[in-house]
C-alpha cells in the first residue's frame, strides 16, 4: 500500500493482521457499517468507528478538513489523485540484468538439461551456491540498450535491440506474460517492466519525431567491448584478389533494363571483389 497524506486508517491492529488489504483512506462520516468494498476518490464513504471499552465515542475516526466532511473528502480525493498522476508518469524502475531459471529448461525447439523446467522460479542449492560465487554481474550482459526510430515517409521502423539486433538483450514478455516464468519471460532480462520501458522511451522519440523536435541528450552510450569479446572460430585466412584485380573492383555491373529505368519487383544484380567480412583489419 502506498502512502498518500491523508489521515489515520479506522482499523485496529487486530483487524490490519486479519483484513491487510482493507487499510483503505477514509474521510466521510458519521460511521458506517464495516464493508467489504470500498469507493477511492472523492466519493469516499464507509467510515467504520472503533469502540474503546465499549465506548464509540472515544475514538472516532476524522478527515484531513474536520469537522468539514465535506472538505475533507475533496482533499482525500485531490491527494489520490494526485499520487495516481505521480505514480502513472514516474520512470519505469528496472531490474539489473538477470536470468530467470525457466531460461536454463529451453523449450521444444531446443529443451536444456539438468533438469530445469519452463515456469520454474526456485533453483536447488547446488545452483544458489554456484549463482553465489559470480557475485559480479557479467559485463557481458548490457546495461545500457541503443533504440532507434527510423521514418521513410509515413513507415515507421522501430529498432528494439531484443534477440540479435543491435545489442542482444534476450527476449521481450509482456507483464502478463513475464509472471508464467517460461522461457521467453525467464529470458526478459530486467524484470516485468521490461516492456514498459521500451514503450515509454519510444513514446518520447515518436513525440519528437512528430513535433520536429530533438529528444533529450541522456549521455549514455553502450560500452565498445569488441577488444574484450572472446571468440571461438578460427580467423579467416588471408584474402587476396586475382591478380590485376583490387578489392572493390567490378566483376560485372548492374544490366540496365531495356525500358531504360526499372520497375517494381526487378532485382538488379552486381558482383565485385571484396574480403572476408570476419576480417579485422584495424
Amino acid at each position: 500500500m502506498f502512502s498518500c497524506d491523508i489521515d489515520i486508517n479506522r482499523l485496529t491492529k487486530k483487524a490490519k493482521k486479519s483484513r491487510p488489504r482493507e487499510e483503505y483512506p477514509v474521510g466521510k462520516q458519521p460511521a458506517k457499517a464495516l464493508k467489504r468494498g470500498r469507493t477511492m476518490g472523492p466519493d469516499l464513504w464507509g467510515l467504520s468507528a472503533n469502540q474503546i471499552n465499549g465506548n464509540d465515542q472515544l475514538r472516532v475516526g476524522r478527515g484531513p478538513g474536520y469537522p468539514d466532511e465535506i472538505l475533507s473528502t475533496k482533499i482525500i480525493g485531490e491527494r489520490q489523485f494526485g499520487k495516481a498522476v505521480k505514480l502513472f508518469s514516474s520512470t519505469t524502475n528496472l531490474r539489473p540484468a538477470a536470468l530467470g531459471p525457466g531460461f536454463a529448461a529451453g523449450t521444444t525447439d531446443g529443451p536444456g538439461m539438468f533438469g530445469f523446467q519452463q515456469g520454474d522460479t526456485e533453483i536447488n542449492e547446488f545452483w544458489k551456491q554456484l549463482r553465489d560465487l559470480l557475485k559480479e554481474p557479467s559485463k557481458y550482459q548490457p546495461a545500457i540498450l541503443p533504440i532507434q526510430m527510423l521514418s521513410l515517409g509515413n513507415f515507421v521502423i522501430l529498432s528494439v535491440p531484443g534477440g540479435l539486433t543491435n545489442t542482444y538483450s534476450q527476449y521481450v514478455a509482456t507483464f502478463e506474460e513475464y509472471k508464467q516464468q517460461r522461457y521467453e519471460a525467464a529470458s526478459t532480462l530486467y524484470g516485468p517492466r521490461t516492456l514498459s520501458a521500451y514503450i515509454q522511451e519510444f513514446t518520447k522519440l515518436a513525440k519528437a519525431m512528430a513535433t520536429g523536435e530533438m529528444p533529450a541528450v541522456v549521455g549514455l552510450l553502450p560500452p565498445d567491448l569488441s577488444s574484450v569479446q572472446i571468440s571461438l572460430l578460427q580467423d579467416p585466412l588471408g584474402d587476396s584478389p586475382p591478380p590485376g584485380k583490387r578489392f572493390g573492383d567490378m566483376e560485372e555491373d548492374v544490366a540496365q533494363p531495356k525500358g531504360g529505368s526499372f520497375k517494381k519487383g526487378d532485382k538488379p544484380r552486381a558482383t565485385f571483389w571484396s574480403a572476408n567480412p570476419r576480417n579485422d583489419l584495424c
